[in-house]
């Protein structure tokens, strides 16, 4: 499982005049995070076969040398054209490819 923003650099997407906005964001606290605590945020996400609007990510943020688990959550993106602040019904063809070479 991969990040989706190594599939689409920030400068590449602004040139495709597509941007990802976050549509829905939750977080569960599972134990207080103190100033200076080594932490590790690690994103996965499922490759769809078919876009359905959005992309969901699960996040997971954990104490690097303890491996317990401080935060759980998940935020969901969708994509949107800059030019005409549409939702982007499908994806442009390069992109998805590259999307779809994730798997």
């Amino acid at each position: 499982m991969q990040v989706l923003l190594e599939v689409l650099p920030i400068e590449e997407a602004l040139g495709l005049g597509v941007a990802m906005p976050v549509v829905q964001n939750t977080c569960r606290y599972r134990k207080s995070v103190k100033f200076g605590y080594p932490l590790l945020l690690y994103t996965t996400h499922h490759i769809q076969p078919v876009y359905e609007g959005r992309l969901v990510f699960n996040h997971y943020l954990m104490h690097e040398k303890e491996k317990t688990a401080m935060a759980v959550g998940h935020s969901v993106t969708t994509l949107l054209d800059m030019r005409t602040q549409r939702l982007v019904k499908e994806w442009p063809e390069r992109l998805w490819q590259r999307y779809q070479m994730l798997t």
